[in-house]
């Protein structure tokens, strides 16, 4: 971040071009990756106390051990594209970003009810 105070105090404690925007889309990104893993666990809670099997008990443990390798992949990935956006100054990559994580999510949590079922 340049602190060259063009825009002036956001009231963060940030001066300078663009500063109040990177604290929030990091934010942003971490919210929306925990929130996701809250509702795969769960669905996925939620789906073992119907059918209480060992074997599907371990299936559950599989997925969630899959499940938070793959979320923490993509805070990885997300936050090194944040900071790439936020170089590039350009809004519509994190519109894209936002809706590829959606569709991302949703395409995770079929996945976790066929492989439970």
């Amino acid at each position: 971040m340049v602190i060259d105070g063009r825009n002036g105090d956001d009231h963060f404690g940030n001066n300078g071009d663009n500063a109040d925007n990177e604290d929030n889309d990091v934010m942003m990104v971490l919210m929306l990756m925990v929130g996701t893993f809250i509702m795969v666990a769960m669905l996925v809670l939620m789906r073992t106390t119907m059918m209480l099997n060992i074997l599907n008990m371990i299936v559950v443990v599989l997925v969630m051990e899959m499940m938070i390798v793959i979320m923490l992949t993509f805070v990885v990935v997300l936050l090194v594209v944040v900071v790439v956006v936020e170089v590039v100054k350009v809004m519509v990559v994190e519109v894209v970003m936002v809706v590829v994580v959606e569709v991302v999510v949703v395409a995770a949590m079929a996945m976790v009810v066929v492989v439970v079922e």
